[in-house]
């Protein structure tokens, strides 16, 4: 098991509704999910995608916002990277106008689940909700929601061929879907 914040539930077979936040206090009825990952080119726009599409199949996309940032500003203005666009239209999604961002560290404030790719991220993501006074708890590893129990880090495909960025996919498509199931307990 990962380590969390005391009293949090964690990983495999731990049921994805348990794993997520409650909304925040202060929210307007709208569900905010921001997916991140180092440059923000090719696995939180990957993830926030494919979450975008499953939301949309579930009838939740107006209940639920979904975006993506990066945790780096070196890729900051740039399209998502060819090998996630090819994956991306493999698979039917469409490819976006996406630009990558950087990840503000007050961001951390306005999210109800900061959906960390892999353990570095999920650091940095409680570091900066430490220093901002927001519950550190609101960031989730993206792997723990896999019900199967895969590994709870993403690898970063960059640089790597196409074969790579399915194995990505493969990762965060059983994971999303059990967020994506988790989440009316949340909502309700």
């Amino acid at each position: 098991m990962s380590r969390r914040s005391p009293g949090r539930p964690t990983g495999a077979g731990v049921p994805a509704a348990e794993l997520l936040p409650p909304p925040l206090p202060a929210g307007d009825g709208v569900y905010r999910i921001c997916c991140v990952c180092t440059g923000n080119i090719c696995r939180s726009p990957m993830a926030e995608i494919l979450l975008r599409d499953r939301l949309d199949h579930a009838g939740l996309a107006d209940r639920v916002l979904v975006d993506s940032a990066g945790i780096s500003d070196e890729e900051a203005g740039r399209p998502v990277y060819p090998g996630t666009q090819r994956v991306l239209q493999r698979h039917g999604l469409p490819s976006v106008d996406h630009r990558a961002r950087l990840f503000e560290q007050s961001w951390v404030t306005r999210y109800d689940l900061l959906l960390a790719m892999d353990s570095g991220h999920r650091r940095v993501l409680q570091r900066y909700a430490t220093r901002h006074g927001a519950d550190p708890s609101r960031v989730v590893l993206v792997g723990d929601l896999d019900p199967a129990g895969s590994s709870g880090d993403v690898p970063d495909p960059w640089g790597y061929p196409d074969d790579v960025f399915e194995d990505v996919w493969s990762q965060l498509e059983p994971a999303l879907d059990a967020l994506v199931a988790g989440l009316p307990a949340r909502l309700a």
